[in-house]
């Protein structure tokens, strides 16, 4: 069931927005709460999984360390997928922040179990920390940044000795099917040379998001013991547009909804009016498996083909507002931004044409096609890698 934290909770935690407005640092000891008995659920939007389910266990003891706070993780497999159905780590909250001492897991395609211990261990959180700022462009700026030297031993590859580095980008607003989170803490890792994911901590949660590049985790549901939750039992998220994304074109518009009541209709609002009802029932094995005990959550989706070029060039605030028999109604809300050519539908191919054309790899998901000529008029047009479609999307035309 989604859950939000009460203003309670929130009140006890609005020092992290106070800080942020006077520019100044957060404790982090809140963003990573080691409460034992904890429980948090995941739904996976990319990647070899399609759930999991995290349980902390206080008072454990790893490769001779003690004082540790153990996350043991079951995860269920997308279907004809194989992957390691579980895994533990260790963590430990220090005066200087949050530390992983490793432990038993998979490797980042999910198939085979390793095990490691790190005598040096990452630093995954440093306390207290000083976040940056999100820029208009979509970068950073005056965040805080740390390394480690992290050493250890690892089964599969043997010893491991590299520098991790990471950066607190910003306190941002993240959205999840467990509800919505102001002043996220958005820590982006380097670990060694290679392995890169961003993560999401919310004060008084814990991790509500994470992007390593092959796989996406959003937070469905949570229990601290201790904690005062309030439950509100009707789930929409709305997944694709997504939040910050970039929309062209004819593409998808879609997501998922899960109500104890039946679901009566879903509304779709594009910039505060009221433009259709989107079509309910699609077939979602992975809301099912997430959501076991709501009636039709394995026929939850909603989705349609919608002309995001009807649109005008700039941010855009699409709403699916879900209404149950009941007459209760929950809202998931999306802002983009839209790209698109001068005519809203070009109807000819021959108003397109690619001779000439070069190509510029801009980074290692994102290409730039130069002097693409539409409609007799020359662009140079982005095209970035997008999980959820499974292909390239335009993203920009200069």
């Amino acid at each position: 069931m989604s859950r939000i934290v009460s203003a309670c909770l929130l009140a006890a935690f609005s020092g992290a927005s106070l800080a942020q407005m006077m520019g100044g640092s957060v404790a982090t000891t809140p963003y990573f709460p080691l409460v034992d008995g904890a429980r948090y659920d995941y739904m996976y939007t990319s990647g070899p999984w399609s759930t999991a389910s995290a349980t902390m266990h206080a008072g454990q003891t790893w490769a001779g360390v003690s004082g540790l706070t153990a996350m043991h993780t079951k995860y269920a497999c997308n279907v004809g997928v194989t992957c390691a159905p579980d895994a533990t780590d260790f963590f430990r909250m220090d005066p200087d922040g949050m530390h992983y001492f490793g432990g038993t897991g998979s490797n980042l395609t999910g198939t085979q179990y390793s095990m490691m211990s790190y005598s040096s261990p990452e630093w995954i959180l440093k306390n207290p920390v000083t976040p940056g700022t999100m820029m208009g462009g979509g970068g950073y700026q005056n965040m805080e940044m740390w390394q480690a030297g992290v050493m250890g031993t690892n089964s599969m590859m043997g010893v491991q000795n590299y520098v991790s580095r990471y950066r607190a980008l910003a306190l941002e607003t993240v959205s999840t099917p467990a509800g919505t989170f102001a002043n996220a803490l958005h820590i982006q890792e380097q670990r060694g040379s290679g392995y890169v994911r961003d993560v999401w901590y919310a004060p008084g949660v814990g991790m509500v998001k994470m992007a390593d590049g092959t796989s996406t985790a959003l937070l469905a549901g949570y229990t601290i013991p201790g904690v005062n939750i309030v439950v509100n039992d009707m789930i929409v998220y709305l997944e694709e547009p997504a939040n910050g994304a970039t929309a062209s074109g004819i593409s998808n518009l879609r997501g998922w909804a899960v109500s104890p009541n039946p679901i009566q209709r879903i509304d779709l609002y594009v910039d505060g009016s009221l433009v259709s009802t989107l079509p309910y029932g699609g077939t979602r094995a992975d809301v099912g498996a997430a959501f076991p005990t709501y009636s039709g959550s394995m026929n939850s989706g909603f989705s349609m083909a919608y002309n995001y070029g009807a649109l005008g060039v700039g941010s855009h605030t699409i709403l699916a507002r879900t209404v149950d028999n009941a007459g209760n109604f929950k809202d998931s809300t999306s802002t983009f931004n839209v790209v698109r050519f001068p005519s809203s539908f070009i109807d000819s191919p021959a108003e397109v044409s690619l001779q000439g054309t070069s190509t510029t790899i801009v980074d290692a998901n994102t290409l730039r096609l130069n002097n693409v000529m539409v409609q007799g008029v020359s662009y140079n047009l982005t095209l970035r890698w997008n999980t959820a479609t499974q292909g390239f999307a335009l993203v920009g035309t200069h």
